[in-house]
């Protein structure tokens, strides 16, 4: 089989670059609009948005929120979340499906779709407000035209306050599964990562800082990527962030390549609603845009 919409492959390559270099790249896609903002990281944080460490999750009462995030070539990642407490846990559960919409096959003119789908469910324990324990367990599906796999992932996330709490360490185990079924004769590698970093909010500075250390386990590859949290009078945030491999997307033009691989992000707060928009910067690519609405 022929995939042939040029485009379609060159989006798929500068993500793996982005994102990961293994089969299922759709599992480092960010839930939400505020951790894209913040480039999938803030493994350390304290929020009320689910991110990529299940350790992370705070809520004071239960939760929904709808996501979609829009990327180049019309591909589009859509996210429903519920989370709930139940006793002294934190329960959560996600389905999130990546539509990469109407592909060509040159070879033989036909024509054809693509999309994966993801059901993730997990639970955060805390122990005397210090130190929090979070885990989650999903199953993916992925399908080109006729052809289908499928596959079983986890992860598994720490974190812990320290320093009257304006310092907070944070540690994930993203994407560790298997293949159940595979396209090819011989099953592929999730994209298995190890995140840590740290969170630090300055005594006068409006902002938290995040910092993340990013390591493929079936690869040599490695990341480090910043991000900036600030919260004006608890009803405005203003996100940036941006990660060490943004080079790669450079086109040698300056006034093209300064905010190759930043990612922004914009938050209000409306009586109990949450509305966050997020902004990548992906380069020859485009954009990748982010909406959320958390009730």
């Amino acid at each position: 089989m022929t995939l042939i919409k040029v485009n379609f492959f060159i989006i798929l390559f500068l993500l793996q670059i982005i994102f990961c270099e293994s089969t299922y790249n759709a599992l480092e896609l960010s839930s939400n609009a505020t951790s894209h903002s913040l480039h999938n990281g803030a493994v350390a944080s304290k929020t009320k948005y689910l991110n990529v460490n299940p350790a992370s999750i705070f809520i004071e009462h239960n939760q929904f929120e709808i996501s979609q995030l829009l990327l180049p070539s019309d591909i589009l990642s859509s996210n429903v979340s519920y989370t709930w407490m139940h006793k002294k846990m934190i329960n959560f559960l996600k389905i999130n499906s990546v539509n990469y919409g109407k592909l060509k096959d040159d070879f033989n003119q036909t024509e054809f779709r693509a999309n994966d789908i993801f059901f993730e469910i997990g639970q955060k324990i805390e122990y005397k407000e210090l130190i929090s324990f979070g885990y989650s367990i999903g199953y993916l599906n992925s399908s080109i035209d006729q052809y289908s796999s499928s596959g079983i992932f986890s992860n598994i996330g720490l974190r812990m306050d320290v320093f009257n709490k304006r310092l907070s360490i944070g540690a994930t185990l993203n994407n560790i599964g298997f293949q159940l079924r595979s396209y090819i004769k011989n099953n592929e590698f999730l994209p298995t990562s190890m995140k840590y970093g740290i969170s630090f909010k300055p005594l006068y500075f409006p902002a938290y800082i995040y910092i993340d250390f990013i390591k493929y386990i079936n690869y040599e590859n490695t990341k480090l990527q910043i991000g900036l949290d600030f919260n004006i009078k608890n009803q405005f945030n203003f996100r940036i962030s941006t990660i060490n491999n943004r080079h790669d997307l450079n086109t040698n033009q300056y006034y093209k390549d300064i905010f190759n691989n930043f990612s922004f992000g914009l938050g209000l707060k409306i009586k109990n609603k949450n509305i966050n928009l997020s902004l990548q910067n992906m380069g020859p690519a485009g954009f990748v845009y982010g909406f959320s609405i958390l009730l």
